[in-house]
């Protein structure tokens, strides 16, 4: 009987210092880092430019400061077209396959956007001060990875090479990041957000020339992209 009253003040005491618990909407700019942003090698960069982010977020803070967060989250990254397709013709120029591209060649190149969708969920870390409270969270989860469409067509000396790409793929991703409420009248909030986001993808960009398929390129891209959000928070 005496461990139920332990265990039932340590309740009473538990709830008594939890903190708001929300749910938030926010949006923001996305920001490409480390070889996700850069453009000297095909097979391993991402060649991406700024974005955009939105997420649908929230915490469950029961006890004290810790508590579970999660998140909704869709993310797109533009890729430097340019940039890319100068990548992929350097790519081609070193297949033995392939006569040899001269340096100026009609070249048709459509691409499209850095885009995924991750699910994630981890521990949450509250401290209140006044009307603010801050929040830090260590989410993991999976993401759905869309790389860049591209279709490719080079003419030349009665010679055609083609390349194309369209697939999607299922990857690990995890997100360190930082919340800071700000409390409204009632239940609202504005919420402010910072965080670092990691996921890869693996793909091939099929190759062909003439009426012949040749092998495909592989690549292997690290997505490393800083959010910075801003939004609305409806506090539980």
């Amino acid at each position: 009987m005496k461990q139920f009253f332990i265990a039932l003040l340590l309740l009473v005491s538990f709830v008594g210092y939890s903190q708001d618990s929300h749910l938030g909407l926010n949006m923001g700019p996305s920001f490409p880092i480390g070889d996700f942003s850069k453009s000297d090698d095909y097979k391993t960069q991402g060649y991406a430019q700024p974005g955009f982010n939105l997420s649908f977020a929230g915490n469950y803070i029961p006890t004290w400061y810790f508590g579970i967060g999660g998140a909704l989250v869709f993310g797109t990254n533009f890729p430097n077209q340019d940039s890319m397709l100068s990548g992929l013709i350097n790519e081609l120029r070193e297949m033995e396959a392939l006569p040899e591209i001269p340096e100026e060649v009609d070249a048709s190149f459509t691409i499209g956007n850095w885009s995924y969708v991750n699910v994630m969920v981890g521990p949450t870390f509250s401290y209140p001060a006044g009307k603010l409270q801050f929040n830090l969270k260590a989410l993991i989860g999976m993401s759905i990875v869309m790389p860049p469409t591209q279709t490719l067509n080079l003419m030349y000396d009665n010679n055609t090479i083609s390349g194309y790409s369209d697939t999607q793929n299922v990857s690990f991703c995890y997100d360190f990041g930082t919340d800071i409420i700000l409390k409204l009248s009632g239940s609202y909030s504005l919420i402010f957000g910072v965080d670092y986001f990691h996921s890869s993808t693996e793909y091939d960009v099929e190759i062909g020339y003439n009426d012949n398929q040749l092998p495909a390129i592989s690549r292997k891209i690290e997505i490393n992209t800083v959010h910075t959000t801003v939004g609305f928070a409806y506090l539980l």
